[in-house]
C-alpha cells in the first residue's frame, strides 16, 4: 500500500514534523508493508541548519505591523491577503507538478497540524486538485483552523475541501468553523485528537529526572512585543525569586531562538551566561522531544511544546497566544492551566507547582490515543484506500 502523508514536514517548527512522523509510524505500526512517501507543503525537499542572527527580531516586528496592516486592508474590501498569498504559492507550483505529475498513492493523508489557515490554503488548494485529477482518495487528519482574514481564501479552501476525492476530514478544534465551509452532506468533521500525543511512543524517549523548569519562547506574531518581553522578565524574576531553577528553549524557529536571547541581554545577563540559559535550538524533531523530556515541567507559549510534554509526562502551563492553546487543555480537562498573556506571574508558576503535583490524567490521555489511532488506521486508511 503506497500511502502520501502530506505536512510540514520539514518546517523549522518542529511540532508539525514530529505531527507528520507520529501519523508515519501509527501507520506502519498498523501495516509495516506500508510504502509511505512524505509531501511538504511550503515545497521544502530537506531540514534547514539555519545560524542566527540578531536582526531576526528587528524583521519579526516588521513582518507583524505588516501582517496586521494587510488584515485590516483585506476586512474593509482590500484584500491584500488573497493576493499577497497567491503570489507567495505560485513560486511553489512547479515544485507540487513535479511531485504529483507522476503520483500514484493509494490514499493521501493531510497529517494535521493547523492547516486550515491562510499559509497553507493554496498549496492544500493545489495538491487536492492533483490528486483528485487521479483519483487518488484524501484525508485531512486532525487539522485545526486558524486565522483566514480573506473571504476568498475561505471560498478557495471550502472548495478544496468539498472536492470529490476528499472522504473524510477530522479536526482537533473549533469544528464549527471548518463545517461552515462544507456543503457535501455525506461529509461532516468528525473531532480527533493531536498525533504529536503519541510523540514518547514514536521516539522511544522518556522523561528524565530533573529540578529544572523549561520556558518555551515563542515570537508570536499577534502579541505585543514589550508584552511579551515583560511577561519573561516577570516570571525569570519570580523564579529567581523562589529559588527555582530555569532553562529558556525553543520549539526550533530562528526568531524564537533570537527572541530568547533578547530577553535575557535585556535583563543583564552577559553572552558568556546564555548557554548556561537557553537550550540551543533544535534542528530536528526528536532533538525537541530530547530537550522537553529533561524538564521537570514547562511555562511555554507553543502548542506542541505542550503536546510533546503531556506525551511525555512532563506538567506544563501555557500563554494562550492562539485558541489551539485552549482547546488543547480543555480536551485533556485541565483548562485551568492556561493563562493570559498578562496574567500574574506568581500565579501562573505556583500553577505550574500544583501542575508538578497533579501531573494528567493518565487514563483520558490513553483514550484520546486510542481513539485518534482508530480513526486515522481503521476508519480512514482502511475504509478509503484506492481499489
Amino acid at each position: 500500500m503506497k500511502i502520501l502523508i502530506v505536512g510540514e514536514r520539514y518546517s523549522t517548527n518542529l511540532g508539525d514534523p514530529i505531527i507528520c512522523e507520529s501519523v508515519e509510524y501509527l501507520i506502519k505500526e498498523a501495516n509495516q508493508n506500508a510504502e509511505v512517501s512524505f509531501l511538504d507543503l511550503s515545497g521544502k525537499k530537506e531540514f534547514e541548519d539555519w545560524s542566527g542572527s540578531g536582526k531576526l527580531i528587528y524583521s519579526g516586528r516588521i513582518s507583524t505591523f505588516k501582517k496586521k496592516a494587510s488584515i485590516c486592508l483585506t476586512n474593509i474590501g482590500i484584500d491584500t491577503e488573497y493576493l499577497k498569498f497567491k503570489k507567495s504559492h505560485k513560486r511553489k507550483i512547479g515544485y507540487f507538478r513535479d511531485y504529483l505529475d507522476d503520483a500514484d498513492f493509494d490514499i493521501a493523508i493531510f497529517a494535521g497540524g493547523q492547516m486550515f489557515k491562510d499559509t497553507f490554503i493554496f498549496p492544500i488548494s493545489t495538491v487536492v486538485k492533483y490528486l483528485n485529477d487521479k483519483d487518488i482518495p484524501v484525508i485531512f487528519n486532525a487539522c485545526g483552523y486558524g486565522e483566514i482574514a480573506s473571504k476568498k481564501m475561505r471560498t478557495v479552501l471550502g472548495k478544496a475541501l468539498n472536492s470529490n476525492n476528499v472522504k473524510m476530514i477530522s479536526s482537533r478544534d473549533d469544528i464549527e468553523s471548518i463545517n461552515s465551509l462544507l456543503d457535501n452532506e455525506s461529509i461532516k468533521v468528525i473531532g480527533t485528537f493531536d498525533p504529536a500525543l503519541w510523540t514518547k511512543d514514536v521516539y522511544n524517549v522518556f522523561k528524565k529526572e530533573s529540578d529544572v523548569i523549561g520556558l518555551g519562547v515563542m515570537f508570536a506574531h499577534n502579541m505585543r512585543y514589550k508584552e511579551m518581553l515583560n511577561f519573561w522578565k516577570k516570571t525569570i524574576d519570580e523564579l529567581n525569586e523562589r529559588n527555582i531553577k530555569w532553562k529558556m528553549f525553543c520549539n526550533g524557529p530562528a526568531k524564537d531562538y533570537e527572541f530568547a536571547k533578547y530577553i535575557l541581554h535585556s535583563m543583564n545577563y552577559k553572552e558568556e551566561d546564555l548557554s548556561r540559559y537557553i537550550v540551543q535550538a533544535p534542528k530536528r524533531p526528536k532533538e525537541l522531544v530530547d530537550i522537553i523530556s529533561s524538564f521537570r515541567g514547562i511555562i511555554s507559549f507553543r502548542l506542541h511544546s505542550h503536546i510533546v510534554a503531556c506525551s511525555l509526562g512532563v506538567p506544563g502551563v501555557s500563554i494562550m497566544w492562539d485558541k489551539k492553546v485552549k482547546y488543547f487543555y480543555e480536551n485533556i480537562q485541565k483548562p485551568e492551566r492556561v493563562f493570559e498573556l498578562h496574567s500574574d506571574s506568581a500565579k501562573v508558576i505556583t500553577e505550574l507547582i500544583d501542575a508538578i503535583k497533579n501531573s494528567y490524567d493518565e487514563g483520558i490521555i490513553r483514550e484520546q490515543k486510542d481513539f485518534l489511532k482508530k480513526l486515522l488506521v481503521d476508519s480512514s486508511v482502511k475504509n478509503w484506500r484506492k481499489e
